[in-house]
């Protein structure tokens, strides 16, 4: 396998706006983060990460729950942006590329 370095100086793909420049009604983006956490309390996932575009606009990310679950050796991993890959920060980190992908 090949290793490839991804560029330090990540920018984001999509432009962040407010959710009700592109017409998205708040109120249902609010019950839309109801009903996950309703289904995380209730068991049925662990965590959750959403983002959500419109007309090429980046209106809504957010990060529910876990993401990690905790084992006997390790707490569990609140979600946050960060945990769930969602940061548009700044990173330098290497990936492994199977060969012949490279």
């Amino acid at each position: 396998m090949a290793t490839v370095t991804l560029s330090p100086t990540l920018t984001p793909v999509l432009e962040r706006v407010s959710p009700g420049s592109q017409g998205i009604d708040e109120t249902c983006l609010a019950r839309l983060y109801a009903r996950i956490e309703a289904h995380i309390t209730a068991g049925w996932y662990p965590g959750a990460a959403i983002a959500m575009a419109r007309h090429g606009k980046l209106v809504a990310t957010r990060s529910f729950g876990v993401a990690r679950l905790a084992t006997a050796s390790t707490p569990a991993v609140p979600a946050t942006d960060q945990s769930c890959g969602c940061s548009t920060r700044k990173r330098n980190r290497s990936r492994r590329v199977p060969s012949g992908l490279s």
